[in-house]
């Protein structure tokens, strides 16, 4: 199945609403916060971060991909230490990743070679 069944109706929608570095969304009981950050695997990948929670939504920005597709250059996982030092610095328990079950903080720290 097709999930555009008619292109003549499509158009692409610029968003009404940008951010550069950081931008906060409040929430009836907390708030979101969303960062911009260096991925890999996009130039406009953002981190949610929602503080109530504790829950840092990472989506593609960080997932750890197949061992034969890992780099050197980069941690264990594939991805830049900026961006793993970028999620441990907010006080998250759970991490939501695009690829897999989610990770805890301290499984993050212990990628950057930490204890």
């Amino acid at each position: 199945m097709r999930m555009v069944q008619h292109w003549d109706d499509f158009r692409i929608r610029l968003p009404q609403t940008t951010f550069r570095e950081r931008m906060v969304l409040p929430l009836t009981d907390g708030r979101l916060l969303l960062e911009s950050t260096e991925s890999s695997h996009s130039e406009d990948s953002i981190l949610i971060y929602d503080e109530q929670d504790q829950v840092l939504f990472a989506g593609d920005a960080f997932y750890p991909p197949p061992y034969h597709e890992r780099e050197t250059e980069t941690t264990e996982a594939g991805f830049s230490e900026k961006v793993l030092r970028q999620i441990v610095a907010h006080d998250v328990k759970t991490i939501l990743h695009g690829h897999g079950m989610p990770l805890t903080r301290q499984a993050v720290i212990r990628e950057l070679g930490g204890a």
